[in-house]
């Protein structure tokens, strides 16, 4: 199964990332954002193309199928949503810019040490994989 890593921005909904060798969000002043991983500074897939009877709603960033690349944060801000499946997304994270921005990285192969600690722990709490954990802005920037 092709690895991919899913960013999604939906605070720029219907707008596109440039295809340029860094993100820069339309209608941006601030052009700060970092690509979210240093391996590949191209796209596989864009905002909106469309999927057998509907529309992808993020991008896809190739990895040549190898997984376990350290990913980044495009920008300063806290983790609000950690979210892990079978389906969809798989393991992901969203995070809440500091600019206010949404970012989600979805079908990660795994969280970073502290945030796969958390999840865990709330897994077995749980007594099952899937979880959809909501943080407080203090907990994990």
């Amino acid at each position: 199964m092709k690895r991919i890593i899913c960013f999604v921005v939906l605070s720029v909904f219907f707008r596109f990332l440039s295809f340029g060798l860094s993100p820069i969000f339309a209608g941006t002043k601030d052009q700060s954002y970092v690509w979210p991983i240093e391996k590949t500074k191209i796209l596989s897939s864009t905002f909106g193309d469309h999927r057998h009877f509907r529309f992808h709603s993020g991008i896809d960033l190739p990895t040549q199928k190898k997984a376990g690349y350290k990913v980044f944060a495009c920008q300063s801000g806290y983790v609000f949503r950690l979210f892990t499946s079978w389906w969809g997304y798989g393991k992901a994270v969203y995070l809440r810019l500091d600019d206010g921005r949404l970012a989600i990285y979805g079908h990660l192969s795994d969280f970073s040490k502290k945030i796969s600690k958390y999840v865990t722990r709330e897994q077995l709490k749980a007594q099952r994989y899937k979880t959809d954990l909501f943080l407080n802005e203090n907990e994990i920037r």
